[in-house]
């Protein structure tokens, strides 16, 4: 479903900039992040636009 991937982005981008992680935080995050949104969806684009916006 888009529509709860969109949302679930939302949440994790917030609590991204909130956190403002160092280096090693961040790559964890983006481990973390990036593993439960290939469970979630292989959608390519919505991985694009999480890239994007954290870039």
């Amino acid at each position: 479903n888009t529509l709860v991937s969109t949302e679930l982005f939302k949440m994790y981008i917030y609590t991204f900039q909130r956190n403002k992680p160092n280096h090693e935080g961040r790559r964890k995050f983006e481990k973390r992040t990036s593993k439960t949104l290939t469970m979630m969806s292989s959608q390519d684009h919505v991985l694009a636009h999480f890239k994007k916006k954290n870039n």
